[in-house]
């Protein structure tokens, strides 16, 4: 007899290269190696597509592009995605207004 499949099984699709944006606006900083929480903010007055990203200790440090919001919001709405955040290591140097983020996509079964 076959296993059944659970519904909340999930399958690894891949990864795409991206960037927190913003962190100019806010005082929380994000560290070279760093998991990200990312976050829907459907509410955001400037773009209703918003993903913010926040560092471990969920301080609000940015927000993913807005060119990349516009795909990924949806289909994480949808439940079809689930999203996973990491700032690539790096060499130490200071970040002012954006830096590298890997999103790691996985698909909702």
């Amino acid at each position: 007899m076959a296993k059944q499949k659970n519904k909340t099984e999930e399958q690894y699709l891949g990864e795409i290269e991206s960037s927190i944006v913003g962190l100019q606006y806010y005082e929380a900083e994000i560290k070279s190696g760093e998991t990200v929480n990312l976050e829907r903010e459907p509410e955001n007055s400037h773009d209703r597509n918003a993903i913010r990203a926040e560092n471990q200790d969920f301080d609000k440090v940015g927000h993913l592009p807005r060119k990349t919001v516009a795909w990924l919001a949806p289909l994480i709405d949808s439940g079809k995605i689930r999203v996973d955040g990491v700032v690539p290591k790096t060499e130490d140097h200071e970040i002012h207004h954006s830096c590298p983020l890997d999103l790691k996509i996985f698909l909702c079964k």
